[in-house]
């Protein structure tokens, strides 16, 4: 062995060491078939899922950062003449971008991801969400695969046809399952793998020639495309200063409210 490659395995160890000290769960990474996928515990609050978008189309790694998350997978379609994302984008309980068709990703404040139906053409409440992706398609429904993409206000035939796909779906336990594949499969053929894997509710994101997954510092899958928005996962808690900003927000609106006669529902106060 030489002296470079006991460095590089003594690292790794140390790597391991301080994450299994430090309780951190590492993310599971494998194969199924044609299927990467990457499963997350977020029940141990060690990981903060949230979105991330650029103005324009830049490259995958441009869209990562100097930092790269533990994992990353495509997020929401978007026009190719301006680059825009189709459906609404929260960031940090802002609507930065807008759109009004397709299901959601919500991340609330506590870092719990929440998979959701919203109203074609209708106005979304994203006040409960830190993160929001819409314009997803509904694959798995309370453990039901069913996707109906015409009903939530797609008209391209494409999307319901067979092509590469991402999708991000949720099981009872908290885990949260990233799914991507190269192969041409139909959105039933995702439903049924992501039911597989114990997911009750899931959504496909923008797949085709956008399909990128990324898991601990590597492409399980990648593109060459550029894209604007991507939905990942940071090795960090999701209580940070910004939750606490929020918090603090919320205990002065209530305040605020009772002095001013209105519960902290906006209901009048008796």
């Amino acid at each position: 062995m030489t002296k470079e490659t006991r460095v590089k395995r003594w690292f790794s160890l140390l790597a391991l060491t301080s994450a299994a000290a430090l309780g951190l769960s590492a993310p599971e990474i494998r194969s199924v078939g044609s299927f990467q996928v990457v499963v997350f515990d977020l029940t141990k609050g060690d990981y903060a899922p949230r979105v991330v978008l650029e103005e324009r189309l830049v490259s995958v790694r441009e869209l990562l950062g100097p930092e790269p998350p533990a994992a990353a997978i495509t997020g929401t379609f978007f026009a190719w003449e301006n680059g825009r994302p189709v459906g609404e984008v929260v960031i940090d309980g802002d609507v930065v971008a807008d759109g009004a068709r397709g299901s959601a990703i919500g991340v609330d404040w506590y870092g719990r991801v929440h998979i959701f139906d919203t109203e074609v053409r209708g106005w979304q409440d994203w006040f409960p969400y830190r993160y929001g992706l819409r314009a997803g398609v509904r694959i798995v429904r309370e453990g039901v695969v069913d996707p109906k993409p015409w009903t939530q206000g797609f008209r391209d035939r494409s999307i319901w046809g067979s092509a590469a796909r991402t999708a991000v779906g949720t099981t009872p336990g908290g885990k949260l399952v990233m799914m991507a594949t190269r192969s041409s499969v139909t959105l039933s053929t995702l439903g049924r793998q992501m039911t597989a894997l114990g997911v009750t509710n899931a959504v496909a994101l923008d797949g085709g020639g956008s399909t990128m997954l990324y898991a601990k510092d590597r492409y399980l899958i990648s593109t060459s495309r550029r894209l604007n928005n991507l939905f990942i996962v940071e090795e960090k808690s999701p209580l940070d200063d910004t939750f606490r900003a929020h918090l603090q927000r919320l205990a002065r609106n209530q305040t605020d409210g009772v002095a001013n006669g209105v519960s902290g529902t906006g209901a009048a106060n008796p």
